[in-house]
């Protein structure tokens, strides 16, 4: 089955991707055009309107890529990640729904994830219902140069199956600091998060984590982006530390909707899978 459902993402992938290719030409094409008219000062403006917040506020409304961490704006996003555990323990395959609200003249959001997990670590196929997850986001200081943003996201044990979820309820503060770099087309946003629980299942493993997020994007040309995410995971009640990292390879395919392909892969020995791919799409408007 695992096999089943990686065709089945690459396979939506490519045909997605292929459709907007047309679509993504003429943009190219028409930024071109506009580019020939315009000075080098001004393309390093018009580029950090769209990376970069105004002062006070949130960054440009013009910005449909999704990429930039402090864009509140909003968003439904159906996405699939096939995650292949390490040591032949099998594999999770979440399919979730994510809807996001931006408030208080967009510095601030709430999103909502649903997740619907298939899984075969207990050696039979299982499907559910997983854990629900909701976030909130500030920004706290906001500058054409960077900007600063805090919040707290949550999981509820909400699994109609032990094994579709941890068992905890979990929080899961979090801060981050964005770097716009418009001469370079790209936005660095390293932040940290500490998870926790506060109840559940006496019988679950406790949860105490922190992770390092290193997230780096670059806008090469009008439409795609490309993005690199290593993140380090320190796990609290193991004495343990994970290396994995993400890539992500994305392309706008109409006004305000967009496609991404991500694969993640571990770094050293000490792993919590072998591999994993996402695909999604989203709208944001």
């Amino acid at each position: 089955m695992r096999r089943s459902i990686v065709v089945l993402m690459l396979a939506l992938a490519l045909a997605v991707v292929g459709g907007g290719v047309a679509w993504a030409a003429e943009e190219v094409e028409a930024e071109s055009v506009a580019a020939a008219e315009v000075d080098a000062e001004d393309v390093v403006e018009e580029v950090a309107a769209d990376v970069a917040p105004e002062q006070g506020g949130a960054a440009s409304a013009e910005d449909k890529t999704g990429t930039n961490p402090v864009n509140f704006q909003s968003e439904m996003r159906l996405f699939n990640v096939f995650t292949e555990l390490p040591d032949g323990a099998g594999y999770i395959n979440e399919m979730r729904y994510r809807q996001v609200w931006p408030f208080d003249n967009r510095r601030q959001q709430i999103r909502l994830e649903i997740p619907l997990v298939t899984t075969n670590v207990t050696g039979e196929t299982e499907f559910g219902f997983g854990d629900l997850l909701v976030r909130w986001l500030m920004v706290t200081k906001a500058t054409p140069k960077n900007a600063v943003a805090v919040g707290v996201e949550s999981t509820w044990d909400t699994a109609t199956s032990d094994v579709l979820g941890t068992g905890k309820n979990v929080l899961a503060p979090v801060v981050f600091y964005v770097i716009f770099l418009p001469e370079k087309k790209a936005i660095f946003a390293p932040g940290y998060q500490y998870r926790f629980d506060i109840g559940g299942s006496d019988d679950r493993a406790d949860v105490s984590l922190s992770a390092i997020d290193l997230y780096y994007v670059l806008l090469p040309k009008p439409g795609s982006w490309i993005m690199i995410d290593p993140q380090i995971i320190i796990d609290h009640e193991s004495s343990t530390t994970y290396v994995q990292v993400e890539t992500e390879f994305g392309r706008m395919m109409g006004p305000g909707w967009s496609t991404y392909l991500r694969p993640g892969f571990p770094i050293g020995g000490n792993r919590l899978m072998d591999w994993n791919l996402e695909f999604g799409i989203k709208s944001v408007f």
